[in-house]
């Protein structure tokens, strides 16, 4: 019987094929590496790779230094990108203490300030999009955009004012920035200032929704400063343009009460009250009238009702407080003066203590700030800083 011979496998010629295929690219690369010459072609190559080979990238980057001699801004910044996003923190820091921001083109900067922001490089990040220009172009819109979320996460409150006001001073129609300003020049009460802004935006035709947003922080703003005839006017045409309104009655009903006409302001109350019920904002309008009536017992309750709803409103625990006080119950009036107080301190050292951690980060601030959202009823703001006290220690444990 005749047994067949043992079958030889064919040599992997498909094998050395591909590798001699890849051996060929890797020694083509290499070669164009060493003999390019143009350092934005380099620049340009790198930042297509950067995702997907990083090693690749940073060969790229250093080889376009290296042709201008290390002059050459736009690629250091790339390169200290690359390096937040392999995680050398130290070597993406040293990089960027040596940048020149001013060279550098805003699309690269704007790169830069996304990288070090969700690496969690704030100061990084705000240094890199402030030095992005204030214009009308995509890119300068998306810093300014992001430039606010990081000065608002690290409690860099005079910054972002500064942000806002140059914006406008430069782009007086970028209503949307606008409206952040009027809402933060609120906040700290800088109440004129506020309304001459709504003014200049009002004068720039901004968009058909954003202009009705205004008119009502006008409509606010005349309030607040006591004009209540110039605030009359504005609701008189906001209602020609969008008719009644359960927010425009509010308003009015803020006026009747600058203007002493209790009565009236109540009487509004009244018929729009069972539409806004399940806002807190029902009970602080209403509680507030009967305050300045002097209807304490019936404040009283509105303001109890308001803090089930927002037990951390320091607002309606001193408002509470007036009202028990004039139902003689002085001791529940003291104690929601310092319910009120003590969650007021408790945000004052929430802002000092984010200006803190943005400056000289630490464990102990990061656990601080914790500790006071919690305490204040932020859970989301509080499970963040515990997250990121949370990897500080894991860092430092390396």
């Amino acid at each position: 019987m005749e047994v067949p011979d043992p079958e030889i496998p064919a040599p992997p010629v498909k094998r050395i094929s591909t590798m001699l295929v890849i051996l060929a690219v890797m020694v083509a690369s290499t070669l164009w590496l060493a003999l390019a010459r143009d350092p934005e072609e380099l620049l340009q190559q790198g930042l297509h790779l950067r995702a997907k080979s990083p090693a690749a990238s940073e060969r790229l980057f250093r080889r376009a230094l290296e042709i201008r001699s290390g002059d050459y801004p736009d690629a250091q910044l790339a390169l200290t990108e690359l390096m937040i996003r392999l995680d050398q923190r130290d070597e993406a820091e040293k990089l960027f203490s040596a940048l020149d921001r001013t060279r550098c083109r805003s699309n690269l900067l704007l790169m830069l300030g996304r990288g070090a922001y969700f690496g969690d490089l704030p100061k990084m990040a705000w240094e890199s999009l402030e030095s992005v220009p204030i214009t009308d172009s995509a890119d300068s819109i998306s810093a300014r955009s992001l430039l606010i979320k990081v000065y608002r996460e690290n409690g860099r409150q005079e910054e972002f004012l500064r942000l806002l006001r140059n914006v406008i001073h430069e782009q007086p129609g970028d209503a949307e920035t606008g409206l952040l300003l009027v809402s933060e020049l609120k906040s700290m009460g800088l109440e004129s200032e506020c309304l001459e802004v709504c003014r200049e935006i009002l004068a720039h035709d901004p968009p058909a929704d954003l202009r009705v947003e205004l008119q009502f922080q006008l409509i606010d703003q005349l309030t607040v400063v006591g004009k209540s005839e110039a605030a009359w006017q504005e609701v008189a045409e906001l209602e020609r343009t969008i008719g009644p309104s359960v927010r425009l009655e509010a308003k009015k009903v803020d006026l009747y009460r600058l203007d002493g006409r209790l009565a009236e302001a109540m009487a509004i109350i009244d018929t729009i009250f069972a539409e806004f019920q399940h806002l807190p904002a029902a009970y602080l309008a209403r509680g507030s009238v009967y305050l300045d009536q002097g209807n304490y017992a019936s404040a009283a309750a509105d303001f109890e009702k308001l803090l089930k709803m927002q037990p951390f409103l320091e607002g309606a625990h001193f408002k509470l407080s007036e009202a028990l006080r004039g139902l003689g119950r002085s001791s529940q009036s003291q104690q929601h003066r310092v319910q009120g107080t003590a969650i007021r301190d408790k945000r004052y050292r929430i802002n000092e203590l984010l200006r803190q951690n943005a400056d000289a980060p630490s464990d102990s601030i990061m656990d601080e700030l914790a500790t006071l959202y919690a305490q204040i009823g932020e859970k989301p703001s509080s499970d963040l800083w515990l997250n990121r006290a949370g990897r500080s220690h894991k860092e430092k444990g390396r």
